[in-house]
């Protein structure tokens, strides 16, 4: 079933409620109303280069989606802030971590953010505040408030490192 995030103040005695850690995002509320068949939801992860973190990001995304039978209602994507990296595959240690992990992947080319994808995603979720500040360009001032950090879903402010310098793909 697809969640709906319910804006506001709740009464407790609401039917048809669930605290959950959907997406990620601990104690939100959501509806346990079903949406119309038609409705999607798309969220792009976005990273410096989008062969490491974002990339394992869309994946993990996709995989958790598939899980939960929603593959259907919500479409995920992954780019960049640089051209650094354009038409790079995944870093070869960003594709093993997730085979360690089970997650499937695909072969894909990285690309850079466009101004008309804050017009195509519901969500723009950058992986450090280096990026936040970056896709500024592309967002503007983010009228829509779709643009957040990753971390920011688990109710901290900080940065996934990139672990092009650090190593770490865990």
């Amino acid at each position: 079933m697809l969640y709906r995030v319910v804006e506001g103040e709740i009464p407790l005695q609401t039917d048809h409620l669930n605290v959950c850690h959907a997406w990620g995002i601990p104690n939100r509320i959501y509806t346990s109303v079903p949406v119309e068949t038609d409705m999607t939801v798309s969220i792009l992860f976005v990273c410096h280069g989008n062969i490491c973190r974002s990339p394992m990001a869309e994946f993990v995304m996709k995989d958790l989606v598939a899980k939960e039978g929603l593959s259907d209602k919500i479409y995920i994507e992954s780019c960049a802030t640089s051209t650094e990296e354009l038409g790079n595959d995944i870093y070869p240690p960003a594709k093993e971590e997730l085979r360690r992990r089970g997650i499937l992947f695909e072969k894909r080319c990285a690309r850079q953010m466009r101004k008309d994808d804050y017009d195509r995603f519901d969500f723009i979720v950058a992986m450090d505040s280096r990026n936040l500040r970056n896709l500024r360009s592309f967002c503007g001032s983010d009228p829509g408030t779709k643009v957040s950090m990753l971390m920011q879903h688990t109710g901290e402010f900080r940065d996934v490192e990139d672990p092009w310098y650090t190593g770490d793909f865990a």
